[in-house]
């Protein structure tokens, strides 16, 4: 009958089952003399590596004979901005345009930079990009008081750090004395109002400057007109840039009016007023 098939089936499948190997069945593979000398060798390789006692070893520990890099930053590691400077030593003055963006430069190497710029090392030098490296108003102290002495930089990208008013007050100081800066970045570094007054007198008292990015900070009416009222007289500035910022209706018509007038100003960054790429 088809229930006497059916359980014929079922005991036919129990006793397969019960055939199967498990894996305790299995018999252990005696290796072949060429892998018994590389497992050898390789035994030999982990000597000395983290022991735990008893002849254990413990995998991923580090031997007692490796140690850390010999650095003040965190993890022992030697900061990514040294190799770009002992490029810049070795090039003897040759290096035009040095692009320090996501290096961890800080306001120590900043500082080790603005050193450089005084020298002969930087003779050359006309663009400096600085963004993106946790740099405080300590260290644009130390790039803005460089920039007084240094006679060739055109182009300096200081953008996306936290040099605040008190930071870019001490470049807006370099650029009164400063005769060859033409370009200067710095959205996103926290500035305010201070900050506009500070880059605005600036702006009356310097003949080369032509572009001054300040998106995305702080700035408000009153720094905006301060902004349009220096560049509306300014000769040579030719693109600022405001956008993102907590501009009102009268720093917004301000800022319009001053375009008006001056009908060489703009508020975008055209391509020949960018930084070269070499």
């Amino acid at each position: 009958t088809s229930k006497g098939s059916r359980s014929r089936r079922r005991k036919k499948m129990a006793e397969g089952v019960k055939k199967r190997p498990t894996i305790r069945d299995l018999k252990e593979v005696p290796l072949a003399v060429g892998d018994e000398k590389k497992t050898e060798s390789q035994e030999d390789q982990l000597d000395g590596f983290g022991d735990a006692g008893d002849g254990v070893r413990v995998p991923g520990t580090i031997p007692e004979d490796v140690r850390a890099l010999s650095s003040s930053n965190p993890g022992g590691l030697v900061p990514r901005y040294t190799n770009a400077f002992k490029e810049l030593i070795e090039s003897r003055g040759d290096c035009k345009i040095l692009r320090l963006a996501f290096k961890q430069v800080g306001d120590e190497g900043a500082g080790e930079l603005g050193s450089l710029l005084k020298t002969g090392t930087c003779k050359n030098l006309e663009g400096l990009d600085l963004s993106c490296n946790n740099i405080s108003k300590l260290g644009a102290t130390q790039i803005g008081r460089a920039l007084t002495s240094n006679t060739k930089l055109m182009y300096l990208d200081i953008s996306t750090n936290d040099i605040r008013d008190e930071g870019i007050a001490e470049i807006a100081t370099a650029l009164k004395l400063n005769s060859t800066l033409t370009y200067l970045d710095a959205h996103a570094c926290g500035i305010s109002d201070q900050g506009a007054r500070s880059i605005a007198e600036a702006i009356e008292n310097n003949f080369v400057i032509a572009v001054v990015n300040l998106k995305a900070n702080y700035i408000r009416d009153e720094g905006a007109i301060c902004l349009a009222r220096a560049s509306r007289k300014s000769s040579s500035m030719r693109c600022l840039i405001t956008a993102s910022n907590d501009i009102g209706l009268s720093g917004t018509k301000a800022l319009e009016d001053a375009m008006y007038d001056n009908d060489r100003l703009v508020d975008f960054v055209d391509y020949d007023l960018r930084m070269p790429n070499s």
